[in-house]
């Protein structure tokens, strides 16, 4: 039975679904995202999890509710790692939240296409993806992913899964929303917009 206990304290975790939202500026590299996960729990250790330290996060919920031990993670960081310590034991379920923004270092290739329309795309090399999207500290932890990209109108987002529906914001913007059921790294996860189209939902 010890020997058992101490496996499961020594457990990593397991992202089961993460839930992205993207706000990419309209003229810059900037990026607002907001990145929730629903873990598994494999040990009473803290959840970790990799983001550039040039992106500043705002804000950590674990399970909707703020936590008062993570005033290091929610000012400047000198490391890429975002540590969320918990009270739940193996086995359990927990999310967490992570609010962020500033202007990505990589792992986001902007240019232009063959009409001169601004082209934004995800960079799909495993040490790239924590540029600009907290990712767990085991790489290839694969996971469900809903996605959603705040664009201008004119704009066309593309990624991977099924389209769900586009909605019409306010000041010109639209929101896009994609479901992808197979699941995949943070690095795997593939997501571009280019401007110069009409939005229209995929067939």
């Amino acid at each position: 039975m010890i020997p058992l206990l101490l496996l499961l304290q020594a457990a990593p975790h397991d992202a089961l679904h993460y839930d992205i939202t993207l706000i990419p500026s309209d003229t810059s590299a900037h990026l607002l995202g907001e990145v929730q996960v629903t873990w598994l729990l494999g040990s009473t250790k803290p959840v970790t999890m990799e983001l550039d330290s040039a992106m500043r996060v705002i804000r950590v919920l674990v399970d909707g509710k703020p936590n008062t031990r993570l005033s290091r993670t929610m000012y400047a960081r000198s490391t890429t790692e975002i540590e969320v310590p918990h009270q739940k034991q193996p086995g359990d379920s927990i999310s967490t939240r992570v609010r962020y923004r500033g202007y990505p270092r990589g792992g986001l290739i902007t240019g232009k296409d063959a009409r001169g329309d601004r082209t934004v795309v995800a960079d799909h090399r495993p040490d790239r993806v924590q540029y600009w999207l907290p990712t767990p500290s085991l790489r290839d932890d694969k996971a469900t992913v809903s996605l959603h990209v705040q664009v201008p109108l004119g704009y066309r987002v593309i990624a991977d899964g099924a389209l769900e529906k586009v909605d019409t914001l306010a000041y010109g913007h639209a929101m896009w929303h994609y479901n992808l059921d197979r699941p995949v790294p943070a690095y795997g996860v593939n997501v571009g917009w280019v401007g110069g189209l009409l939005p229209q939902r995929e067939r």
